[in-house]
């Protein structure tokens, strides 16, 4: 019983919240240590390499990239990168679309 007492101990230590609230539980922790201007690889460090890349085009004043942070338990997060430059951190909000109930009227004949 000791054993066991001892086992179950050690697995609740060794666990990380991670495991709990998924890979990217603290964004909003970690998105306040960004600042403007910061590089990619920068941004990355401080946010973590799970991520979704959202886009990628060539714009004028060269590549843009937005890369989309989910979390199981807040907002995702996008951030815009410039030829590798942060430009442009904030939360992402879905477009709202309302329900639209359809009716399919059939011919009588």
């Amino acid at each position: 019983m000791k054993k066991l007492l001892y086992l179950f101990a050690i697995c609740i230590i060794c666990s990380s919240c991670a495991v709990i609230y998924g890979d990217n539980y603290d964004n909003s922790k970690k998105i306040q240590q960004l600042h403007i201007g910061m590089s990619k690889q920068d941004a990355i460090s401080i946010m973590g390499d799970k991520y979704i890349v959202e886009s990628t085009s060539q714009e004028e004043n060269g590549v843009l990239e937005i890369i989309k942070y989910y979390s199981q338990t807040e907002v995702p997060y996008l951030l815009h990168f410039l030829n590798g430059q942060l430009v442009l951190f904030n939360r992402y909000y879905p477009p709202y679309i309302p329900e639209q109930k359809i009716i399919i009227k059939q011919d009588k004949e």
